[in-house]
C-alpha cells in the first residue's frame, strides 16, 4: 500500500482580473521612484526599505481580489494575512537570482508584472527530497506563468529564477506573508 507523508503546497497561478498594460505601467514606474540598485544584470530594492516600499500600498491593493482567492483555499480569512516583506527584482539579459529560500517566515509570493513567456522562464521549486532512485534533485518550473499571475509557495521552499537569455527584461514583485 503507497501513502504519500509529506506534501509541498503551491497555490496558483492566481490572474489579477484587471491586469491591464497601464497598470503594468504604473507599476514599472513605482518601482523605479525607489531607485533600485543594479546587481549583477538585476535591478533590485531589496534590503532597500522591504518592510515598506512606496509601492507596497498601490500592489496589495492591486492583489486584492488575488488574496481573497488565496485566502479560500487555505482556509485562512483574508484579514489574517499580512503581507510583511516586499521588494521587486528586474532581470536584464543574463540577470538571474540563484537558488534560495525566504526562511522559515510562512509563505512567499511571486507576481510578474512584466513577464513574456515567450522568452521568459518562470520561477523554478526544488522539491526538499531528492530522487529516491538515483538521488538526483527534483524541480517544478511553473508553466502557466503569464503577466499579471501570481504565485504562493512555502517561503523556506528552495526556490530560483532562471537566467534571463533575452533581450526583454523580466520584474517580478516577491513578498512574505505572515498570518496574524
Amino acid at each position: 500500500m503507497r501513502r504519500s507523508i509529506f506534501e509541498v503546497p503551491l497555490f496558483g497561478p492566481y490572474q489579477v482580473s484587471n491586469w491591464s498594460s497601464d497598470l503594468k505601467s504604473d507599476l514599472l514606474t513605482k518601482f523605479k521612484k525607489t531607485k533600485p540598485k543594479d546587481r549583477a544584470c538585476v535591478l533590485t530594492d531589496y534590503n532597500e526599505d522591504t518592510n515598506s516600499p512606496g509601492y507596497k500600498k498601490f500592489i496589495i491593493d492591486t492583489l486584492g481580489q488575488v488574496f481573497s482567492e488565496f485566502s479560500e483555499d487555505i482556509k485562512i480569512p483574508v484579514d489574517k494575512i499580512y503581507v510583511h516583506d516586499m521588494w521587486v527584482e528586474t532581470a536584464h539579459k543574463h540577470g538571474h537570482h540563484n537558488i534560495h529560500t525566504h526562511g522559515a517566515v510562512g509563505y512567499s509570493a511571486c507576481f510578474y508584472i512584466d513577464f513574456d513567456p515567450e522568452v521568459h522562464g518562470g520561477t523554478i521549486f526544488y522539491a526538499p527530497l531528492h530522487n529516491f532512485i538515483n538521488g538526483q534533485s527534483l524541480h517544478f518550473q511553473e508553466a502557466e506563468t503569464k503577466e499579471g499571475s501570481v504565485i504562493f509557495f512555502p517561503s523556506c521552499l528552495m526556490h530560483e529564477s532562471p537566467c534571463n537569455i533575452s533581450e526583454k527584461p523580466r520584474t517580478v514583485c516577491s513578498f512574505n506573508i505572515k498570518f496574524q
